[in-house]
């Protein structure tokens, strides 16, 4: 029985590296949650021309939450892995995306980066699975907003949405060039040297028939950081598979270009230019510019604005609500309680001009407060 009982003492005092490897586990996430107030107005060629919305709402600032590790293989090779998912912390849902945002995720529990791959000091990282793109990579480090894609996702949620219920009737490009994260990736991201880095992504659509191709694409981004410059230039393009016929397009590239300056230790000043066409015979084109500042009031207080403005154009030499001018200006100020918790405030604006209007599809504004706090973990 002695022996027995020092068995069980022993196990109990045993080096766990006997049992485990050199893996962890890290579980992360943030928990974004505030008050919304919307405004909205909208002008048609209807008898009542123009409607006012105004609602308040509990929002969930893309919350989220995930685990991800890595294991020493040795000589400086490591395995890494990530899941992460949405949640909707005003529900308790998970983030379920609309089933034409299938490129985005299917509301299951891995909808944001999740993957698996190699990494190497010297030679950099190689990823598989379902990964940000390096395009939408571009400038992302400056746009610290809490709303969701307040800076980047000017560019991309107006224009490159296919669901026109989301977007109010914006003319929507036919292959979603810019979808922020890319299903069935190959992700290499290079080392830092001398301030260069890069990044390339190779994707697949997996939606091959009988009479086309599966779709691919290919996105990339190349970077510079140093004496407080940072520069970035992203280039994406999409195919979709299918024959180009009857002018269709079945091609479609993207580039975005994002300039930044540390004009003093606390101020960061930037812009962005944009721009994103297809190969259809009336060729649609897209093109804009964004203007950006961070300011550190002081250690605790954070200041930012915005200001961004695009064109859509269908050269089909007929101007109508396929072609328009959209603008957007968003002001914020975050206050850190602590290194995890700050409150904030911000300010969206958001207008569309049209060329021509129609019963359906009209000059739009929309305004939004938003409140809130936000903490990582």
């Amino acid at each position: 029985m002695r022996k027995v009982i020092a068995l069980a003492v022993a196990g109990v005092f045993v080096s766990p590296t006997v049992f485990a490897d050199s893996g962890n586990v890290t579980i992360y996430g943030k928990i974004r949650m505030g008050v919304e107030f919307l405004n909205s107005d909208a002008n048609t060629t209807t008898l009542n021309s123009t409607s006012h919305t105004s609602q308040t709402k509990i929002s969930s600032f893309k919350s989220r939450i995930g685990f991800k590790g890595e294991e020493d293989l040795g000589n400086g090779l490591k395995t890494v892995w990530q899941a992460e998912g949405g949640i909707n912390a005003d529900d308790a849902s998970m983030d379920t995306l609309s089933s034409s945002k299938k490129l985005n995720g299917n509301g299951l529990l891995a909808t944001r980066d999740t993957f698996v791959g190699l990494s190497d000091a010297k030679l950099g990282t190689l990823k598989l699975g379902r990964i940000t793109s390096p395009y939408d990579n571009v400038g992302s480090k400056f746009d610290g907003f809490i709303g969701s894609d307040r800076i980047n996702g000017f560019f991309e949620q107006n224009n490159t949405d296919p669901d026109s219920s989301v977007t109010n009737g914006v003319y929507n490009f036919p292959i979603n060039v810019k979808q922020n994260r890319k299903n069935n990736a190959i992700h290499y991201t290079s080392p830092n040297l001398n301030g260069f880095s890069g990044a390339v992504e190779y994707y697949l659509n997996e939606n091959a028939t009988s009479t086309s191709k599966a779709g691919k694409g290919i996105s990339t981004r190349l970077s510079y950081s140093g004496n407080g410059l940072s520069i970035d230039w992203g280039f994406e393009q999409n195919k979709t598979g299918a024959p180009s016929v009857s002018g269709s397009a079945n091609k479609e590239t993207a580039n975005l270009v994002s300039i930044a300056y540390d004009v003093l230790p606390e101020l960061t000043l930037g812009g962005q230019l944009y721009k994103q066409q297809n190969n259809a015979a009336s060729k649609v084109e897209n093109k804009g510019y964004g203007l950006f500042a961070n300011y550190k009031a002081t250690p605790q207080v954070t200041l930012r604005a915005f200001y961004g403005q695009f064109t859509a154009k269908k050269n089909d030499g007929i101007e109508d609500t396929n072609d328009f001018k959209a603008k957007r200006l968003t002001l914020g100020a975050h206050y850190a309680l602590s290194k995890r918790t700050l409150v904030f405030a911000e300010y969206l604006n958001d207008k569309i001009n049209r060329k021509a209007v129609s019963a359906s599809t009209g000059n739009t504004s929309a305004r939004t407060i938003s409140i809130g706090l936000s903490h990582d973990f």
